[in-house]
């Protein structure tokens, strides 16, 4: 099941934003689990010779930006798609426009390099192994370790990464927190608490005061409010081992 998540995949549609010249749209599979500046190389490649390309490159979908510094596949379940209790439906090939201008500064960071997210990557590592184990693991792993991590996310290469990973998930029973964090609005507005190993989802509910209503969306799928927290953990967690949930209210059909 693992290396079935690792594969999901987001059929994207890239065009070029009308004040920055003409181009013939690109389109890509994007890797749910990685982060638009490790994912959009052919994208600029693509638009490099279209209009004035010297200012910083950022991405919107129907004129909201898309924070790169967060996972592809949670941006897709935030604003990609409606759901309707368990009936998704979503807008394919995911429509996205490419920015080389008006840099919105007051909504985005700007990602200068792949440094950049490489350092918040494995800052939120740090921080999901800190609320499992007080920092134990990835203290214990060497220099080469971390960075087979994040070679292993990069070139989208699941035994490369999991092989080193899979020490991070061992010993869950005895894991002080889990690593969950809660997004809502067009804004993707972040929440973060201290989640108990025997919460489940209709705790996270109740814990982060989510409507009755909303659908609570995992790796693009809507579990049970019965589901145990833990097992999402193990399960559908993101690379960072954070388990990243989108709150989506029903949508009228």
């Amino acid at each position: 099941m693992l290396g079935e998540v690792w594969g999901g995949r987001v059929p994207a549609i890239f065009n070029l934003a009308e004040e920055d010249g003409t181009a013939e749209p690109c389109c890509l599979m994007l890797p749910r689990m990685s982060y638009l500046p490790l994912a959009t190389e052919k994208v600029k490649s693509h638009f490099s010779t279209s209009g004035d390309q010297n200012g910083a490159i950022w991405f919107s979908h129907r004129g909201t930006p898309l924070r790169w510094h967060l996972p592809i596949g949670l941006l897709f379940d935030m604003l990609g798609s409606n759901y309707q209790e368990l009936t998704q439906t979503s807008e394919l090939p995911w429509p996205i426009t490419v920015h080389f201008s008006a840099f919105p500064a007051e909504d985005l960071l700007e990602c200068p390099s792949r440094e950049a997210v490489e350092s918040i990557f494995m800052s939120s590592l740090k921080e999901s192994d800190q609320l499992k184990t007080s920092g134990k693991v990835m203290k214990q792993m060497q220099a080469r370790e971390h960075s087979q991590l994040w070679l292993g996310l990069c070139s989208d290469k699941y035994d490369q990464f999991w092989a080193v990973n899979r020490r991070l998930m061992e010993g869950s029973d005895a894991w002080r927190h889990l690593p969950v964090r809660v997004y809502s609005g067009d804004n993707c507005a972040m929440t973060q608490r201290l989640v108990c190993p025997s919460a489940t989802l209709a705790d996270l509910k109740e814990q982060f005061s989510l409507p009755e209503t909303s659908s609570l969306v995992i790796q693009g799928v809507c579990p049970p409010t019965s589901t145990p927290v833990s097992w999402l953990a193990r399960h559908l967690a993101h690379p960072d081992n954070f388990v990243h949930i989108a709150v989506r209210e029903p949508v009228a059909i």
